[in-house]
């Protein structure tokens, strides 16, 4: 079974819904792993955020 996609975060400074700005692949590369990336922005502080899960979780 694949991880729960993170599709939502509230910001840590407002409390407010931070936005989805992208989802892409980053990587390690001292160790190869490759992890999905999303990345979140709050609109309202201009607070940024990311999430990289391995892509082999389960």
């Amino acid at each position: 079974m694949r991880y729960n996609i993170i599709e939502e975060m509230k910001c840590p400074i407002c409390g407010q819904e931070m936005k989805v700005e992208r989802k892409d692949v980053s990587s390690d590369s001292r160790n190869g792993k490759k992890y999905d990336r999303t990345v979140f922005h709050c609109e309202k502080c201009d607070t940024w955020g990311n999430i990289e899960v391995p892509k082999d979780a389960s």
